[in-house]
């Protein structure tokens, strides 16, 4: 599917650590289930040398499958596509026909853009980028890995490292090495998720990926239906992914399947809401919101449950905040409930001047149960539709959430 059809362009749900995990993809398949075309699994870490004594095969059949689950969301849902990183080709491989075959993964992605540098440090991630040979190398064996497999190979990049001066050697690098599918987010590792998406170089990639047949996917910066128009129409990427948007808006995979459209010829069309129609038309979206909020919640539940029984002990080790506040199971759930309330309240200006009620609380000082009944109430009481643009940086920053909050 090249996203050529006179239907919306393919959507992607991006692979996120810390934050698109399991409870996310659990959450926006209840409000979006049916309006996106891929959702991918967090990364997988390969190693770049065997533990002492290991054998490759076994040790990689067990790093590979561990809490993988391309079934995760229901029978019914989209398969759960998979992600792994590091830069041993030779355990990439094995990693890859693993996630091919016994995992039954649809996709296999090779993560070339995480910027953090407890991942960069040890040669993987974004600074695979450093060396196109090395973006080819690994590419061909995911790529081996899936050969003979229904599983599609293909690569998540960044612009670059520091810089972009490498990026048409590794966009050439993912092709030559058999990406079918080709990610592109439009920012260096040294940006991390501070500035604006180059989308120039997203179309750059898409210029060079045709004459090899590669889909290539737009990412960065995708907020709203018409900043989907835009990437697409600015770029014309084949398909587009979203990360922070979709934490942001949970609807917005549904209101861009509504509203964007791309005929054969390339044109793309963004539809008025009122011209959008009446089934896909929602007159209770603070309701939908907050359906995604308690699938988030409950998911929380369900993973310290599965969390203890996998303990010897029976408990979930928690670790001890740096004011020496012993962390409890429930003040874990409020900061993982603060993290999506940051992003879910930034584009709304109403919920934003509320942000504080919520964020500003200690996470041992309120009750999990406590925080999103407040939650639900002001997304009842204030959430005004399509949320405005605004960029939120909960990764590069680490400081307040008012020196998160961009607008741009």
């Amino acid at each position: 599917h090249r996203g050529r059809s006179k239907t919306s362009p393919p959507l992607f749900v991006a692979p996120m650590e810390g934050l698109g995990d399991k409870r996310f993809r659990k959450a926006i398949s209840t409000v979006g289930g049916n309006f996106y075309d891929d959702i991918c699994k967090e990364f997988t870490r390969v190693p770049g040398n065997l533990p002492n004594g290991a054998k490759a095969e076994k040790f990689i059949k067990k790093l590979s499958l561990h809490d993988y689950d391309a079934f995760e969301l229901g029978s019914e849902g989209v398969k759960v596509s998979a992600q792994l990183m590091g830069s041993n080709a030779e355990l990439l491989e094995l990693a890859a026909k693993e996630l091919a075959s016994e995992g039954e993964a649809p996709r296999v992605d090779l993560n070339c853009g995480c910027p953090a540098n407890v991942v960069t440090g040890k040669g993987a991630g974004s600074s695979l980028l450093l060396d196109p040979n090395l973006v080819y190398e690994c590419m061909r064996s995911v790529k081996n890995g899936c050969e003979g497999y229904p599983a599609v190979p293909s690569l998540k990049m960044r612009v670059g490292f520091d810089d972009a001066s490498l990026f048409r050697e590794n966009v050439q690098a993912a092709c030559e090495g058999g990406a079918e599918i080709l990610t592109v987010h439009g920012r260096t590792r040294k940006q991390g998720y501070r500035g604006e998406a180059d989308w120039e170089k997203i179309a750059e990639a898409k210029s060079i990926c045709e004459k090899f047949s590669v889909m290539v996917v737009g990412n960065g910066d995708v907020t709203s239906c018409e900043r989907a128009a835009r990437i697409l129409r600015e770029t014309n990427c084949d398909g587009v992914m979203i990360g922070r948007g979709a934490v942001q808006d949970p609807l917005l995979f549904r209101r861009i399947k509504s509203r964007v459209r791309r005929d054969a010829s390339g044109t793309v069309t963004l539809f008025s809401e009122e011209e959008v129609s009446e089934e896909h038309k929602m007159e209770d979206e603070a309701e939908r919101v907050i359906v995604f909020l308690r699938a988030f919640y409950n998911e929380m539940i369900e993973n310290d449950v599965r969390e203890s029984e996998k303990s010897s002990r029976g408990k979930i080790r928690l670790r001890t905040s740096k004011k020496g506040i012993k962390k409890t199971t429930d003040s874990r759930r409020v900061g993982k409930l603060k993290s999506i309330v940051k992003y879910l309240f930034a584009g709304n200006p109403y919920l934003a001047e509320k942000m504080n009620e919520i964020v500003g609380v200690a996470d041992h000082e309120t009750e999990s149960t406590e925080m999103l009944r407040k939650v639900e109430g002001l997304v009842m009481e204030y959430w005004k539709g399509e949320p405005g643009h605004v960029a939120v940086d909960n990764f590069s920053s680490r400081t307040g959430y008012v020196n998160e909050l961009t607008t741009v």
